[in-house]
């Protein structure tokens, strides 16, 4: 049997050939395929819980087709896999930002849903531990993500509550309960 880095190498050979010959249709076809084939190959090591394998062939893809969106977002969920919330934030803000330039509503929509939820996590965290600076920031992203989230409207308002911020308390209670 071949393996990946034989059908690799097939495909890269080809795509010289078909360049070298100024046979555009080859080379097409050849493009189409090759980010087809890191896909296949990033969604087996994903299985195979091989995460750092996953991420190089996840970033192969978006090397050859730099508005993969879905190839963003899977990054972003082996970063989730991983704990590693900085490099998830910053891989779904990318997302984001070349889905908007797609016009790629359904992966906007994930991307943002989960950035909130992943905020949410944080701020409930911080709530649970009483400590309310540490609540009030990643609420306001979670927000930014999902400005409809009554839970974090009501956590923010009894956290404001707790600092003896009445004003911003009530304003937090009034969007809550829209």
């Amino acid at each position: 049997a071949s393996s990946s880095a034989d059908i690799i190498d097939a495909f890269q050979k080809a795509k010289d050939l078909a360049d070298k010959y100024n046979d555009a249709g080859t080379s097409a076809k050849v493009a189409v395929l090759m980010p087809k084939i890191y896909t296949g190959m990033a969604m087996t090591a994903f299985k195979a819980n091989d995460l750092p394998g996953a991420l190089a062939n996840f970033d192969k893809v978006i090397a050859l087709d730099p508005n993969n969106t879905s190839a963003y977002f899977n990054k972003a969920v082996i970063y989730k896999k991983q704990n590693a919330f900085d490099p998830l934030v910053q891989t779904l803000t990318k997302t984001i930002e070349i889905a908007t330039k797609t016009s790629d509503t359904a992966t906007i929509r994930k991307s943002k849903q989960m950035l909130s939820t992943e905020y949410m996590n944080l701020a409930t965290a911080a709530y649970l531990k009483a400590d309310f600076k540490g609540t009030i920031t990643p609420l306001e992203e979670a927000l930014k993500y999902d400005d409809k989230n009554a839970q974090a409207y009501y956590i923010l308002a009894d956290t404001r509550n707790k600092m003896k911020e009445y004003d911003a308390a009530l304003e937090a209670v009034t969007k809550g309960l829209q």
